[in-house]
């Protein structure tokens, strides 16, 4: 047995072989070495981008397992030639409007999420813009999803919703994951409920929670013959938008999913309006684009355009629809609509314009920039600062 301290015994006639072949090693096994280390780092570090994507998108796995769902169901729906259109979802809660065959100009459906602030919004609109707008003969419901996919099978967190729905009938609920993410879903299930549900109103419109209708203003508009809305959307169009390529950001679109440098024109959310057909032809189209394709936008207004164009109509630009502040008369009689309002100046908005539309003339203006100040009641401007 060798001894542990000792050196080890060297044939010094193979001592140039060695040589040779480290040199080899050094010149071949080496680079291959650092090679494939490298090309491990480069997949390595390629997971770990994929990884962190993945978790950037914080409804990316709900939405993927949704998205399998709806096509498999899809699918099926398409082996055995089904006649009617695709049913993407089950609404779990009706509006008494559509269950009882209500006859009303238009029906607006509002996108208010079943969180805990819900109910207070929901019943700011019900006091506020939405009195005037029934006034008007336009209906107004909420449409809402869940809030997590276990309430598809214990509903104590949907509890105050159901009892809130007894109370108002004004609810509609979708059995989809109620998330900003999830906006496309929203207005595909208002297209597809109002064209089999509800097409006994001529006219659905689909609405920001935040924005505030003018009921009186909108009724003479829609009583216009020439605003029919046969074959387009009417809204406010946007052209020649950038697209953020930047994957952390919200409002994120990828090179597969629209290349080049700017977006095709689109609607802006914040008021959508369409008659049953064109809601029959979104609902029929939607599924055929891909749902993985459609399901994979972050911002829900962008896929307006490309779907409308897929669906055979064009976009309308409705000049009242204002969907930002700030606006410059709100006593205008063009203007329909306008964005953003917060739920809680719903109710000093709404006497401002009261009273500041009561004293108006054509000397006499009254802005609104989003902030409230109850000293506007001067002789000369009424000005809202």
């Amino acid at each position: 047995m060798q001894h542990p301290t000792s050196r080890p015994v060297v044939d010094d006639s193979h001592d140039g072989s060695q040589t040779e072949l480290l040199e080899f090693a050094s010149k071949i096994f080496v680079p291959l070495m650092m090679l494939i280390y490298s090309t491990y780092r480069k997949l390595r570090n390629f997971s770990t981008q994929q990884e962190t994507s993945a978790l950037n998108s914080s409804s990316q796995r709900s939405s993927s397992s949704l998205a399998k769902a709806l096509e498999f169901r899809y699918a099926w729906h398409k082996i055995n030639q089904y006649n009617e259109i695709f049913q993407p979802f089950m609404h779990l809660i009706e509006p008494s409007v559509c269950t009882k065959k209500k006859h009303a100009t238009m029906l607006l459906y509002l996108t208010v999420p079943p969180d805990q602030d819900g109910f207070t919004i929901r019943n700011l609109i019900r006091n506020t813009w939405a009195t005037e707008a029934k006034h008007n003969d336009i209906e107004v419901i909420f449409s809402i999803g869940i809030r997590t996919e276990a309430e598809l099978y214990h509903t104590s967190g949907t509890d105050a919703i159901f009892e809130e729905s007894l109370q108002f009938q004004d609810i509609l609920m979708a059995n989809f994951v109620d998330k900003w993410d999830n906006l496309l879903l929203k207005w595909w299930s208002n297209n597809y409920y109002h064209s089999s549900r509800c097409s006994q109103i001529p006219l659905m419109a689909s609405m920001d929670s935040d924005a505030v209708l003018f009921g009186e203003n909108l009724k003479k508009f829609l009583d216009n013959p020439s605003n029919t809305f046969d074959g387009y959307l009417g809204c406010t169009i946007l052209s020649k938008q950038p697209i953020i390529r930047d994957n952390s950001d919200r409002y994120y679109v990828s090179e597969l999913q629209w290349p080049g440098e700017v977006l095709p024109d689109y609607c802006s959310g914040t008021m959508i309006i369409e008659n049953v057909q064109a809601c029959k032809k979104i609902s029929y189209v939607m599924p055929q684009l891909g749902i993985h394709y459609i399901t994979g936008f972050r911002i829900f207004d962008v896929l307006t355009g490309p779907v409308a164009q897929a669906a055979g109509l064009k976009l309308r630009n409705i000049p009242g629809i204002q969907p930002w502040l700030p606006v410059d008369d709100i006593c205008h009689p063009h203007i329909l609509v306008i964005h953003s309002v917060e739920a809680k100046k719903l109710a000093a908005l709404s006497y401002y314009r009261q009273q500041c539309c009561n004293e108006y003339n054509k000397y006499r203006k009254c802005p609104f920039n989003g902030t409230i100040n109850f000293n506007f009641m001067s002789s000369n401007s009424g000005a809202l600062v």
